[in-house]
C-alpha cells in the first residue's frame, strides 16, 4: 500500500472500506453524502467517475486503480436517462484491480452502458480480480461488471453476483463486448451467479455478437442466473453453465464420481 519512494505513483488506491452508507442507519437515504438531490427533489447519488456535474462531458479514465481487496459498499447511482453508468463512467488505456462492489443498498440505474464497476470500457483496459454484488438496471447494453467492453479488453478473475436486468444485451458480466478493430479481447476465469433478465438471450459473460473474443475457464450458474443458454458456449473452452451447486462442489480438490461431485464438463 502506497507509493513507491523512487518510483512514485501513475494510479490511484483504497486504503480502506468505503461505504455510501455515511450516516450508518442501514439505509440509503439523504441523510447520506454523495446523494446529489436535484432541485426537483431527485436523489441522483453517485456521480461516476469522469463525470462532469451538469455537463455533457466526460473524461475517461485513464490510470491505475488499485483497490487492494478493499469493499466498496452500498454504491447507489439513480441516474436513469443517463448513458456510461457505473463507479466508473468510462475507461480508456486503463488498470483496474483488487476491488469488491457489495452491499445491501448496492443499486446502480442507468440508461445504456450500465454496470457497477465500468459503464463503458474503450481501447486497452485491463480489469482482474473484482468481485461485484449488486444489483444492476438499464436499457441497453447492461452487465454486473462492464456495460460495453470493446476494442483490446482483458477481464480475468471476476466474481459476479446479485441481478442485472436490461431490454436488450444484459449480461452477468458484460452486456455487450466487441469492436470491429479489436483483436486482443480475453475473457478468463469468470464466474457469475447474478440473475439476469432482459428481452434478448442473456447470459454471463457476452450478451451481443463478439467473435473476435476469446472467452476461457468461465461458468455461470444456470439456476441462480434463470439462463440456461450462452453466447460463446464451449466445452472444449470449459465454458458452460452448471447449477450453483455443482459449481461450488467443483471447487473441491481431487473431486471424483465416487464423492458425488464431479468436474465441470462431466
Amino acid at each position: 500500500v502506497g507509493c513507491p519512494l523512487r518510483e512514485g505513483c501513475t494510479g490511484f488506491e483504497l486504503t480502506a472500506d468505503l461505504d455510501f452508507d455515511t450516516n450508518g442507519n442501514g439505509e440509503i437515504d439523504n441523510g447520506d453524502d454523495y446523494r446529489n438531490i436535484t432541485p426537483e427533489g431527485v436523489a441522483e447519488g453517485w456521480l461516476p467517475i469522469g463525470r462532469f456535474p451538469d455537463s455533457i462531458y466526460v473524461d475517461d479514465f485513464s490510470a491505475h486503480f488499485n483497490g487492494n481487496g478493499h469493499v466498496i459498499k452500498n454504491l447507489s447511482i439513480n441516474r436513469p436517462l443517463e448513458s456510461s453508468i457505473g463507479l466508473f463512467n468510462s475507461a480508456e488505456n486503463s488498470i483496474i484491480e483488487n476491488v469488491v462492489i457489495a452491499g445491501l443498498h448496492s443499486e446502480i440505474i442507468g440508461n445504456r452502458e450500465v454496470a457497477a464497476l465500468v459503464g463503458h470500457t474503450y481501447l486497452n483496459n485491463r480489469i482482474r480480480n473484482v468481485f461485484i454484488a449488486a444489483n444492476v438496471h438499464g436499457e441497453h447494453f447492461v452487465g454486473g461488471l462492464v456495460g460495453s467492453a470493446s476494442q483490446d479488453f482483458h477481464i480475468e478473475k471476476i466474481l459476479v453476483s446479485g441481478s442485472v436486468t436490461g431490454v436488450t444485451s444484459a449480461g452477468g458480466l458484460v452486456g455487450y463486448a466487441g469492436g470491429s478493430n479489436s483483436n486482443e479481447n480475453y475473457i478468463n476465469q469468470v464466474l457469475s451467479t447474478a440473475f439476469v433478465s432482459g428481452r434478448a438471450q442473456t447470459y454471463f459473460a457476452l450478451n451481443g455478437a463478439a467473435p473476435d473474443t476469446d472467452v476461457i475457464n468461465s461458468y455461470w450458474a444456470k439456476d441462480a442466473s434463470g439462463q440456461f443458454g450462452s453466447y460463446a458456449r464451449s466445452e472444449a473452452n470449459s465454458v458452460v453453465g452448471l447449477n450453483l451447486v455443482t459449481l461450488q462442489c467443483a471447487m473441491t480438490e481431487n473431486t471424483d464420481s465416487a464423492t458425488g461431485c464431479v468436474s465441470v464438463d462431466g
